[in-house]
């Protein structure tokens, strides 16, 4: 082997070995560096079922690898194992592509020129976060004191209900209208403590704040109409007992007529 440098020309002869006579000719050395690859940030996604599997498209690594668009004279490949990358074996797809390790899995990256075959190479982490589970709470109820079909909620008194045994420092609980709203975390309900509202299903969108995986679950709020006793009446029985002046009353079976129907 020869250790040469970049630039030097090496020069050769070739000779017969019969006859001696020979000739000469040059040979440059190149030494070409493989294309920047830079270490990139790890892609990240929400787990919709909390398994630690999900589907990443490695393809959205390529820019921050190359710092910026491919060059038309570079390519990248991405690999299980550090020593496929080195020899650009068994490469994975771009797109769809499920991780093997739960939570989190290392890609090995290969980034070539594709005439020389120079290459350098970065790892790649795949990372999945938990989804926060929410919980459904019960129906909030509240009576329609001025019987105008609307109630004040507090709804920061849901807050503990929806979060469980989350941990209300590290999540975020915003209420909205829609579900395409809290899906998308926009309108939310700014007066949580006192919000008016009739009888409706609103939206709780539940937070991490470290990740931003989400999980969103109705409320129904319900406005509850006052009964409505019957006409006061006088409830009558003869004095036959004594002492004067009593007599014993069955207010149960007065119910049905205070009652007038309502259940």
């Amino acid at each position: 082997t020869y250790l040469g440098t970049h630039g030097e020309t090496v020069y050769i002869r070739m000779e017969d070995a019969l006859t001696g006579c020979y000739a000469t000719t040059t040979l440059l050395l190149q030494v070409t560096q493989g294309p920047v690859a830079n270490t990139p940030p790890a892609l990240e996604l929400c787990d919709d079922n909390n398994d630690g599997f999900g589907i990443f498209n490695l393809s959205d690594a390529t820019a921050s690898i190359v710092g910026g668009a491919l060059p038309p004279d570079v390519s990248i490949t991405y690999h299980l194992t550090a020593s496929d990358a080195q020899t650009g074996a068994n490469p994975l797809p771009l797109t769809g592509y499920p991780n093997n390790d739960p939570w989190l899995q290392t890609i090995y990256v290969r980034v070539f020129y594709t005439v020389t075959g120079c290459a350098n190479y970065v790892q790649l982490q795949l990372v999945v976060h938990p989804k926060p589970v929410a919980v459904t709470p019960a129906d909030y109820h509240v009576c329609d004191d001025d019987t105008d079909g609307e109630a004040l909620f507090d709804l920061t008194t849901i807050i503990p209900q929806v979060l469980g045994t989350m941990n209300p420092v590290t999540h975020t609980v915003t209420f909205h209208l829609s579900q395409v709203a809290a899906t998308n975390d926009t309108g939310a309900i700014n007066s949580t403590a006192s919000y008016n509202s009739p009888t409706v299903t609103i939206w709780i969108r539940v937070e991490n704040n470290a990740t931003g995986c989400f999980d969103v679950v109705p409320l129904n709020l319900v406005v509850d109409a006052l009964p409505i006793p019957n006409a006061p009446y006088i409830y009558r029985k003869c004095d036959y007992n004594s002492p004067l002046g009593y007599e014993t009353f069955n207010l149960t079976g007065e119910v049905p007529t205070i009652l007038n129907g309502q259940t």
